[in-house]
């Protein structure tokens, strides 16, 4: 996961309920951002659930990130 000890970040989790999975996503201010985004916060997936989420339908446009990219 990421640094919880980090005050402006937060953390999200969604539930799926037809499918009992959990989404865990942490949520930073843009200026923590390792590149530019246009948005003012940018989204980390935390677990493979949430990776693969990020790049299912209209999820694609939040341009959400992960650890290993």
């Amino acid at each position: 996961m990421s640094d919880q000890n980090d005050a402006n970040a937060w953390t999200m989790e969604c539930q799926i309920i037809t499918s009992k999975r959990d989404l865990k996503y942490t949520v930073y201010p843009a200026d923590k951002a390792s590149e530019g985004t246009p948005r003012s916060f940018f989204m980390v997936a935390e677990n493979k659930d949430a990776q693969l989420s990020a790049k299912a339908d209209l999820m694609v446009y939040l341009d959400i990130g992960s650890h290993d990219s």
